[in-house]
């Protein structure tokens, strides 16, 4: 697909919306009637698979600190899907978006939205790959494939955008989980260039570049900017084995707050026991250096989560430290089962309360089907961070069951449950950091008529 495609694309995915929004106003509830290719048949769209899903819930959190301790929120949320039919210049793309009516922290509405695209060219013995992943949220991603609790996308399965190990990038296009702040509006985009060459049968080379900006819109926390670049070298063994190595450079800055950066180099190693499971495993050393910081302390300018952070005069040079980074999966499907467990060891970029960390988070989801019509999904995480500047270690569990009953072919309802605790150092507090435990209730209808095709050309 060429750029002047791909900006057609767009343009299309947003008069589709558009086309959405405005039927939404006429009428109450769209019908299986009236399916995405009628509402939008006079907007021109590109040849492709396409696939949306609206839902209306509703939220109750308690205990949460960050803002009444009480509150509901009435919640619309939607989102659409596109992927390309074309094998040697594959696209996907995928647009979310909601809208919390009674929204956050006492403010009368807030919204999120998240994008993840992927554009593709597979050319003789070259391919070529560009991924993006950008949101906009209101607080942390913490559960979820939009990182928000209650919004009944627990274990629904993300675009294949993946960022590399120890990077702070998504990790299969999901926001990564990391400390967790005060409600504070957030923008994480995450950029990646890949080009691959097959050198015979078995064996592929990979260069792969990134960027990454993580902003906090309103102030409230530490904005940061990452940039990487990876060499890989795979090795097919045989019918279930894969090894390889790789070697990365990634560069975080933090304004006038300093900057450091991580050297790495890892062996992997993936193999596929049955049809059924699969494990993988990434592991090698981690040289962190440069590191010529402020400390944040209490030197703190308005209320945290609305003021600036002023570091004292002089920094606060941190030795150079080598550490292990793991990343280790495993993974079973059968049929429409899964379950998985994830565990990543390594250099982050801080989540935007501290100056770099390390951290070690483990997770595992799972997804069974009752019966034909309900499902219920599963995922409990643990992390431990530890800052580089000598702070005590911080700790963050989270905790989600959803249940679904599909109500005919379209339609279906969920209810949800999520908890999360999170107890950081005091000095953290006053960098907006969230420290409590509260608890999360949803509700919802979902429509999600079935995937229709285009084929006008």
């Amino acid at each position: 697909m060429t750029l002047r495609n791909t900006i057609y694309l767009a343009g299309t995915l947003v008069s589709a919306c558009l086309a959405l929004s405005a039927s939404a106003g006429a009428q109450a509830v769209p019908t299986a009637s009236t399916p995405l290719a009628s509402i939008a048949s006079n907007v021109p769209m590109l040849n492709g698979n396409y696939s949306y899903a609206l839902t209306a819930s509703e939220l109750l959190e308690l205990g949460n600190t960050g803002g009444t301790g009480v509150q509901n929120f009435e919640v619309l949320s939607g989102d659409l899907q596109y992927i390309s039919p074309n094998k040697k210049y594959p696209t996907s793309l995928m647009y979310s978006a909601g809208l919390f009516l009674n929204g956050y922290a006492g403010h009368n509405t807030t919204y999120y939205q998240s994008l993840t695209a992927t554009q593709g060219a597979i050319l003789g013995h070259w391919r070529f790959n560009v991924a993006d992943s950008a949101s906009y949220l209101p607080q942390s991603p913490s559960i979820g494939l939009l990182g928000l609790p209650g919004l009944g996308d627990l274990g629904l399965q993300p675009l294949p955008v993946s960022g590399a190990p120890g990077t702070g990038g998504p990790i299969n296009g999901v926001p990564p989980q990391g400390l967790l702040t005060n409600y504070a509006n957030q923008v994480d985009n995450f950029l990646t260039g890949t080009i691959s060459r097959s050198l015979n049968a078995k064996t592929t080379l990979s260069g792969t570049g990134g960027y990454g900006l993580f902003q906090f819109v309103d102030g409230g926390g530490v904005n940061s900017k990452l940039y990487m670049g990876e060499v890989d070298l795979n090795r097919r063994l045989d019918a279930r084995d894969n090894l390889g190595a790789n070697a990365n450079y990634t560069v975080f800055t933090y304004g006038a707050l300093g900057s450091f950066y991580v050297r790495s180099a890892n062996l992997t190693f993936q193999r596929s026991w049955t049809r059924n499971l699969s494990t993988n495993i990434s592991a090698g050393p981690e040289l962190m250096s440069g590191f010529n910081t402020a400390p944040l302390t209490s030197q703190y300018f308005g209320q945290p989560g609305q003021g600036v952070f002023v570091p004292p005069a002089l920094s606060a040079p941190v030795p150079a430290q080598i550490n292990v980074g793991v990343t280790a999966g495993v993974n079973y499907q059968r049929r429409i089962d899964s379950a998985s467990l994830f565990y990543m060891r390594g250099i982050n970029g801080g989540s935007g309360i501290q100056i770099g960390a390390f951290s070690d988070l483990v997770n595992g989801t799972l997804q069974h089907s009752f019966s034909r019509v309900v499902t219920g999904s599963v995922f409990l995480s643990y992390m431990r961070t530890a800052g580089f500047l000598g702070y005590p270690p911080s700790t963050t569990e989270v905790g989600g069951v959803q249940l679904t009953r599909q109500l005919g072919r379209d339609w279906s309802v969920y209810g949800s449950y999520t908890g999360i605790n999170q107890n950081v150092a005091a000095v953290l507090l006053l960098q907006n950091a969230y420290s409590g435990f509260y608890n999360t209730l949803a509700a919802g209808i979902t429509f999600s008529p079935r995937p229709f095709h285009v084929n006008r050309f």
